[in-house]
């Protein structure tokens, strides 16, 4: 019996060290395991500015005849954000093999690039550079975009002063708004030339010689959370800017271009529902949607509805695009997407586009197309 307690204290006495050394050999296989995300994350806090970057890379298969499927890296992307105090620094350059719009001046371009400081007694904050103007609902969360994008109302960066804000009041209420003035555009928003076999541009810019001068938004969208899981935003917004076509003697006369627009939005649980509608007056363009007939009275609708489930995202986007020249011209844009989240630095997209335009006379497609995006992020 003393035998046996005598083992029992040695084996006893031998644990402690056995455990110990099991735990000094499994310490490099745990750090090997934090090495490849974790220390990457040490990192980027060790930096004196946030990072972040990623790519898209984009299968496009067409369902129309002639069109051709195609692979491309649609761009890759860069973020750099300081902060000092009350001041701070964002710097976002994109690339990709070849110019994203014709009118582009390079394959590599800044996207935005601002200055900002945090104004005192929470007024806001107020940038100076290249920034996005802020009119109506600032996305629709795809892909593939929609239709006031493509005429470069959406995620059009501009060169000037804004200054945003969102306040709260009380836990239910916040309110979001801005006010913007920029000299001139940035020339570098995502909008088209007119469709297929058409060559004219749908915006402004989109021609390389004429300019949009002395944009002015002002935008104000009130949000109030009825519980944790139900919310409204109710939005109001608007802009004025001179399309300027001069080029010298002869050239078309500039045209002031105002922009009235309405947002709503409903998000219960995991579902959000949204529309955004914008009045135009005033032609931005010279010739779309018909050669030397501009529309001087746009309507766009864009407006979808998502569910989240899971680590995938359920989309249905649609969009208007409504001319009133001596013929009507209306495009309708409807797009169904599913989002798979894989990985916190990987995402699966598939949207299906279906494209209209009904000219006179008949109905034509601009797109009906399968759309395959790997979207890498970090």
């Amino acid at each position: 019996m003393k035998k046996a307690m005598a083992v029992l204290l040695f084996l006893g006495a031998l644990a402690p060290a056995a455990f110990a050394q099991e735990a000094k050999m499994m310490a490099p296989e745990q750090e090997k395991q934090k090495s490849i995300d974790e220390k990457f994350e040490d990192l980027r806090k060790a930096l004196p500015f946030d990072l972040h970057g990623g790519a898209y890379l984009w299968h496009y298969q067409p369902f129309l005849d002639g069109a051709k499927p195609d692979t491309s890296l649609y761009y890759a992307w860069l973020s750099f954000a300081a902060q000092f105090d009350d001041f701070g620094f964002f710097f976002e350059p994109h690339f990709r093999d070849t110019n994203l719009r014709p009118f582009f001046n390079s394959n590599v371009w800044v996207q935005e690039i601002y200055a900002s400081w945090k104004v005192p007694y929470d007024i806001g904050t107020l940038k100076a550079g290249k920034e996005y103007n802020r009119l109506g609902r600032f996305w629709d969360d795809s892909f593939y975009g929609n239709l006031p994008y493509f005429d470069g109302l959406k995620l059009d960066p501009d060169l000037g002063f804004s200054l945003e804000n969102t306040r709260a009041f009380g836990k239910e209420m916040s309110v979001e708004y801005s006010a913007q003035y920029f000299t001139t555009d940035g020339r570098t928003n995502g909008s088209l030339e007119g469709g297929p076999g058409f060559t004219q541009p749908r915006a402004t810019i989109g021609d390389k010689v004429s300019r949009e001068r002395n944009i002015f938004t002002a935008r104000i969208a009130p949000t109030y959370k009825f519980t944790d899981e139900i919310a409204l935003t109710v939005g109001l917004s608007a802009m004025h800017e001179e399309a300027n076509f001069s080029t010298g003697a002869g050239t078309p006369p500039n045209d002031m271009v105002g922009r009235y627009n309405g947002e709503a939005a409903l998000s219960v649980g995991p579902a959000t529902f949204f529309a955004d509608y914008t009045i135009q007056s005033g032609h931005h363009v010279l010739n779309y949607p018909l050669l030397g007939v501009p529309s001087d009275h746009n309507r766009y609708v864009m407006a979808g509805a998502e569910y989240k489930w899971d680590i995938f995202t359920f989309r249905y986007n649609f969009s208007l695009a409504d001319y009133h020249t001596d013929t009507r011209i209306r495009e309708t844009f409807q797009m169904p997407a599913v989002v798979a989240a894989v990985h916190k630095h990987l995402s699966l997209w598939l949207e299906y586009v279906y494209w209209r335009q009904d000219p006179p006379g008949h109905d034509s497609f601009m797109d009906r197309s399968l759309n395959f995006v790997v979207d890498i992020h970090f």
